[in-house]
């Protein structure tokens, strides 16, 4: 029987690469309304609250933002634990994430030029924070 000293983890972790944008993480709320329409913010609310984005609260507000975060091809990450460098969000895509003790046996390739032409469409959804030469490339890993 072996014995094992020291620091011992359950935990596990998974890397990704994301691409996009760093923000200041108390811009998170405001964008959520640029970046999503009108009726998908309401049919969302609808379904979860059963009235109007209008009508919502704050707390409520939170959770339709929560939904669309986990729903949605747009990744946003708002806390360290998710990634995010402290006091920052980072709004994209994710492009590859796997857990670090599976083996990788597909490979994803995309074009910059693709991704340059992707994230345009948020820069003119919300110039004043969304510059095509701020596109970052964000490679971590999560602790679970």
């Amino acid at each position: 029987m072996k014995l094992r000293a020291g620091f011992v983890s359950n935990s596990s972790s998974s890397s990704f690469t994301a691409v996009g944008f760093l923000i200041d993480r108390d811009q998170t709320q405001a964008l959520i309304k640029k970046i999503y329409s009108p009726e998908v913010l309401n049919e969302v609310a609808e379904e979860q609250f059963k009235k109007p984005w209008v009508e919502l609260d704050e707390d409520e507000r939170n959770e339709v933002y929560y939904d669309l975060k986990d729903s949605t091809d747009i990744c946003i990450m708002d806390n360290e634990e998710e990634g995010a460098p402290e006091d920052k969000a980072f709004i994209g895509r994710k492009i590859e994430e796997h857990d670090d003790n599976e083996e990788v046996t597909e490979k994803n390739q995309t074009k910059i030029s693709d991704l340059v032409a992707e994230f345009s469409t948020f820069c003119e959804v919300a110039p004043d924070i969304f510059k095509i030469e701020d596109l970052t490339i964000m490679v971590g890993r999560r602790m679970s």
